[in-house]
C-alpha cells in the first residue's frame, strides 16, 4: 500500500537520513517539528516534504519506521481550490492537522492575499488547475 500523500510527522529523527541527521539540533524547536506529506517512496526511504511554507517547503529522507502517519487529506499544499463562502478561488499553502478536531485544516493564497483563518474540508472544493 503506498504512503504517497500520507500526512504525519518524524516518530524518530535516527531514522532521518543525512545531511539532516546530524545537522539539526532535534531538541530545539523548528520546521522539524512540523507536519510533513510523504511524496516519493524508494523502498524503505521516504522523501517527506514540509507542510510549511516559510520553510520553502523543506524536504528530507526518512526510513518508514521513523516516520507516524496520521491519515490523508483531501487537499494538498499547491492544490486550487474554491472557498464556497467566500466564492474565492485560491492555492492552498498550508496543510496542518488540528488534533483536538481530528481533521485537517487549510490556509488559501487568494493571489493578492492569504488566508487568515482556517479552512476545513467541508469548506473547500477543488477547482481545477489555475487561480483567476
Amino acid at each position: 500500500m503506498s504512503m504517497i500523500h500520507s500526512y504525519g510527522r518524524i516518530e524518530n529523527h535516527d531514522y532521518v537520513q543525512s545531511p539532516f541527521r546530524e545537522s539539526i539540533d532535534w531538541n530545539a524547536s523548528g520546521w522539524w517539528n512540523g507536519h510533513f506529506i510523504v511524496i516519493e517512496e524508494r523502498e524503505d526511504i521516504l522523501v517527506i516534504q514540509s507542510t510549511n511554507e516559510a520553510t520553502g517547503y523543506a524536504e528530507l529522507e526518512i526510513k518508514t519506521n521513523g516516520f507516524k502517519v496520521i491519515g490523508k487529506p483531501s487537499f494538498l499544499t499547491n492544490d486550487i481550490v474554491k472557498i464556497n463562502a467566500k466564492n474565492k478561488t485560491g492555492r492552498i499553502y498550508n496543510v496542518t492537522y488540528h488534533s483536538a478536531r481530528e481533521c485537517f485544516r487549510y490556509m488559501v493564497d487568494y493571489g493578492n492575499r492569504k488566508s487568515t483563518c482556517w479552512y476545513y474540508d467541508n469548506d473547500l472544493e477543488k477547482a481545477g488547475n489555475q487561480c483567476p
